[in-house]
């Protein structure tokens, strides 16, 4: 029996695909999604649906060891609560290439497409979807076609990504501390003041300096101002 998908059947079950890798499943066919054949893609498909079967009392962001029990932690499963994560998305340079040039025939048909570089397929790009709607991209590079393996390319890309998240998130952090680092800071001068000088004085504080101002006169008005 002959096997053939529709081009919307192929991309739904490669985005399932995807989804189960993003989960730590390891493809069976080590090639491009858009070199496989309709058999192989069904083969693949069925795979993933079982790993995501037994798969579902495990963490819903665990690493790779901690969903296939090989290994310790790799410390990424609390990372994926810390940072928000809720989807992981993976593609080469090469697939987006290809995509773009398809794309791009629905509106432009040519009878010529230039060939996709090979160099293309060695650069992995990782895409974390975060609460809020953030993304961060990781990406990998591999130097040559010698004993490649996909999954490394998404794996160290991962990892690229979620050093970015995690980034995003410590600088998120000390800004929503500023607001009480700042009163904490300021709060000894205040009391400083009210118990050493009248009410008519203001301190200017900068990065060097500090300084203690007297109002002996002011004067305000807002007649001059303009819309």
């Amino acid at each position: 029996m002959t096997i053939t998908f529709s081009p919307e059947e192929r991309t739904e079950k490669i985005c399932y695909i995807n989804e189960a890798m993003a989960q730590g499943y390891k493809k069976m066919f080590h090639l491009p999604f858009r070199m496989m054949s309709d058999v192989q893609l069904r083969d693949e498909h069925g795979k993933a649906w079982e790993f995501f079967n037994t798969q579902t009392a495990k963490h819903d962001h665990a690493c790779v060891n901690c969903f296939t029990d090989q290994g310790p932690c790799l410390d990424e499963c609390a990372i994926g609560d810390e940072i928000g994560l809720i989807g992981e998305y993976y593609f080469t340079a090469a697939q987006g290439d290809h995509q773009a040039k398809e794309d791009d025939l629905k509106i432009n048909p040519m009878p010529y497409v230039e060939a996709t570089p090979d160099p293309l397929h060695l650069l992995t790009f990782c895409v974390l979807l975060l609460r809020g709607g953030r993304v961060v991209i990781g990406e990998d590079i591999r130097p040559n076609f010698e004993g490649y393996d996909p999954d490394v390319g998404q794996k160290a890309a991962r990892s690229n990504a979620l050093k970015k998240a995690q980034q995003i998130m410590a600088l998120k952090e000390t800004e929503q501390k500023k607001p009480a680092s700042f009163e904490e800071a300021a709060k000894p001068l205040i009391k400083w003041m009210a118990e050493n000088v009248h009410p008519h004085h203001t301190a200017v504080i900068t990065s060097n300096s500090a300084e203690l101002l007297e109002t002996k006169m002011c004067s305000r008005t807002d007649e001059y101002l303009k819309d």
